[in-house]
């Protein structure tokens, strides 16, 4: 395995031209990857000095076919540790600002309508590629190829993370991304690109189908997970000046009953329960796998955002969902990839900033 380490990508300088070195020893690598998020990752290399005189934060690593960016570094007298995001954390660093023209009649939104592509790429265009704050802009290129997501899709967006921006709208419509660095033009940037999920699942006949089931000897480690942690099912929701009680079905009582409060952004009471059910959509009862493959089929017979099947060894049902995490390790000659198949759990802080979001995040 071979890190290559790059400069940033400013628009004016070719792919040759930002290459900086190559380390070909690489102690260990840990990396996880998401279908609609941003992922994350630590590479541990040999000290060297001329590593440290050359590479300044931040900067590109290539490894493994992963595009990331370097935004700690750190050494002592034997390792250089380098962390940071994927090549999606680019998005992070922008929110979703506009002019005051913008602003007028929206209470401060930056609302689109459209195909769930042409809303990303507005808020792309307006923060990112061609903001009307010129010093905003970052060198990139927004690729929809032939996916589209939903037909009829809209948001509203208030200062809010582009990154977090894409992916609450990929998940409503079942899409994911990636972001690259093309290597093509002599005036290289970031490429990001919707991707549709692939069915390889039991329920399909069209191509291979992707079962992992402990008796089929293709698994060495299978885990479920029923997380309701970040479960909502009765919210207090104020908008056009009146509150209500929203619940998902039914109405839900006792200790089963999970309560929250927020403000959602209507002009008619008949409104709130259409904008209220949207703004908590992920506030729901999370059902995974975590599978470790026997076979390095990851990358090669199935894919992150690919949709499978696991076969549950405890009960014998079988569980169709889309590979939304592919986390990889690598540790001198040991390799291993870990997939999530349904559900991602959030962390307990990201828990949190998704209900302070909640209270202000509108979408139409």
């Amino acid at each position: 395995m071979v890190a290559y380490f790059y400069a940033l990508p400013d628009g004016a300088r070719s792919f040759d031209q930002l290459f900086r070195m190559a380390v070909r020893e690489i102690v260990s690598y840990d990396y996880t990857a998401k279908w609609t998020g941003v992922g994350e990752f630590t590479l541990v290399i040999p000290k060297s000095r001329d590593f440290i005189k050359t590479m300044r934060l931040p900067f590109v690593v290539l490894i493994d076919g992963d595009w990331l960016i370097a935004d700690d570094l750190s050494y002592d007298k034997e390792k250089i540790t380098v962390s940071g995001t994927d090549a999606k954390g680019i998005l992070s660093l922008r929110v979703s600002a506009f002019s005051e023209q913008q602003d007028a009649g929206t209470q401060g939104y930056d609302v689109v309508e459209g195909t769930t592509a042409q809303c990303i790429k507005h808020y792309i265009d307006n923060n990112l590629i061609s903001p009307v704050d010129s010093v905003r802009a970052v060198p990139m290129v927004f690729s929809s190829g032939n996916v589209t997501g939903l037909q009829e899709d809209a948001y509203m967006a208030r200062l809010e993370n582009v990154s977090q921006i894409v992916s609450n709208l990929c998940d409503g419509a079942g899409v994911g991304y990636e972001v690259t660095v093309n290597q093509n033009i002599s005036a290289v940037g970031f490429v990001m690109q919707l991707r549709d999920s692939v069915d390889r699942s039991m329920e399909q006949s069209e191509r291979a189908r992707v079962i992992f089931s402990p008796g089929w000897g293709n698994v060495a480690v299978i885990s479920f997970e029923h997380d309701i942690g970040n479960l909502y099912n009765a919210v207090f929701s104020t908008g056009a000046g009146v509150t209500q009680c929203i619940c998902r079905s039914g109405v839900p009582e006792g200790l089963l009953r999970r309560e929250c409060a927020i403000d959602v952004s209507v002009n008619t009471v008949a409104d709130i329960e259409r904008y209220t059910l949207d703004a908590v959509k992920d506030n729901t009862e999370k059902n995974s796998f975590n599978v470790v493959p026997l076979s390095a089929g990851y990358g090669s017979e199935f894919f992150l955002g690919d949709k499978v099947t696991v076969r549950d060894p405890d009960t014998g049902n079988n569980f169709t969902a889309v590979i939304t995490q592919a986390h990889k390790q690598y540790s001198g000659s040991e390799r291993s990839v870990e997939i999530t198949v349904g559900e991602q759990k959030q962390k307990l802080l990201n828990r949190i900033i998704n209900n302070l979001i909640s209270g202000t995040q509108k979408r139409r």
